[in-house]
């Protein structure tokens, strides 16, 4: 439960619903103990409901059940987003709007967001992508590239300099 309530990519009604789902399974002593120890005070929660869609999607495009003739794991496009100050914080698509054209790899977690490693051809390297600043994900159908330069990393030097860094 706490694991639920501190994960910043599940949206605040869905937290409580996991956890409900969670003290179901428990006596109702237990479940007294969870909901009380598990609630956190102002923490920053996602307002972007898609993402368990999103998440679906990219699963989708790297996994090599989608495609069972050529057994191919697809690349995906997206928006992505950013927060402006101009007339209140709002998001805004980065690039004026155009899409991210990128070959999954990974889905990590790190400090309660969930982010994508994958593999942008128009920079030919590896990039994280804030899961929750996505929108309009679809997979394009074509064969994913980056193939060597992943199977090349060390994810634990990767995971450290890029997530480990404060």
């Amino acid at each position: 439960a706490e694991c639920v309530y501190s994960a910043k990519f599940i949206d605040e009604k869905r937290a409580k619903r996991l956890t409900n789902v969670v003290c179901d399974l428990v006596s109702e002593h237990y479940a007294e103990d969870i909901k009380r120890d598990a609630f956190l005070v102002d923490r920053v929660k996602t307002d972007n409901t898609e993402i368990y869609e999103i998440v679906s999607k990219i699963n989708a495009a790297m996994s090599r059940k989608r495609n069972k003739r050529a057994h191919v794991r697809e690349k995906i496009r997206f928006k992505y987003l950013k927060y402006t100050i101009q007339n209140g914080v709002k998001r805004a698509e980065r690039r004026s709007g155009e899409w991210y054209i990128v070959s999954p790899y990974k889905l990590l977690i790190s400090d309660g967001y969930y982010y994508l490693m994958g593999y942008d051809e128009k920079n030919k390297k590896l990039l994280n992508y804030r899961v929750d600043r996505m929108k309009g994900v679809e997979l394009i159908g074509e064969p994913r590239c980056g193939e060597a330069e992943f199977e090349a990393l060390d994810m634990e030097a990767y995971l450290n300099e890029h997530f480990s860094m404060y």
